[in-house]
């Protein structure tokens, strides 16, 4: 009996140690990342995208270095997650 408390003990220590490592790995609000180097909250920009698709958008948050939350101004009108790595240019909505 007390081999199975021991093994149940390990395993739950165990869990709390990887749980906390993969909080660790996950990038918190407002990093410090290359989308918030040029993208900025409240700014308006054009965009293009992998998918072959046009964004002019408002940034709403910037959540990490991947994904930013909008509201599309034109297009598909409405707030959506859009993900950083996936734009293949990005203009100022002032330059389009």
């Amino acid at each position: 009996m007390k081999k199975e408390w021991l093994l149940v003990a390990i395993a739950i220590v165990a869990g709390f140690i990887l749980g906390a490592v993969a909080c660790e790995e996950t990038p918190e609000a407002g990093a410090n990342s290359p989308a918030s180097d040029f993208l900025r909250v409240g700014g308006v920009y054009l965009a293009y995208c992998s998918a072959r698709e046009y964004h002019h958008f408002e940034i709403l948050a910037i959540v990490n270095d991947k994904w930013i939350l909008v509201d599309e101004v034109e297009y598909y009108r409405g707030e959506k997650w859009l993900n950083t790595g996936q734009l293949v240019w990005v203009v100022s909505g002032q330059d389009s």
